[in-house]
């Protein structure tokens, strides 16, 4: 596990899903992951996305200090605005 955690609404305060980045050998592996995700069995997420990436700085989100209360931290895909695909 690279990192995990829950996305949020434009406010901040409603939970929209989750995010996971893990370090799996294969595609297969991946999509095994997503689908035997308890939430995502028990149907709590409508939708699952997967997309290949690249740890290129080799660092886990355990090595950063902090929480919620320690600054806003975003998730920003390429090719996506906040509040909608660009």
């Amino acid at each position: 596990m690279i990192a995990r955690g829950l996305t949020f609404a434009a406010d901040g305060d409603d939970p929209t899903g989750s995010v996971h980045i893990v370090d799996l050998p294969d595609p297969a592996a991946a999509r095994a992951f997503a689908f035997d995700e308890p939430n995502y069995q028990a149907g709590v997420f409508r939708d699952v996305m997967l997309r290949r990436w690249r740890n290129a700085l080799g660092r886990t989100m355990w090595d950063f200090p902090g929480g919620r209360e320690d600054g806003n931290r975003y998730l920003v895909p390429p090719g996506w605005e906040f509040g909608g695909r660009s």
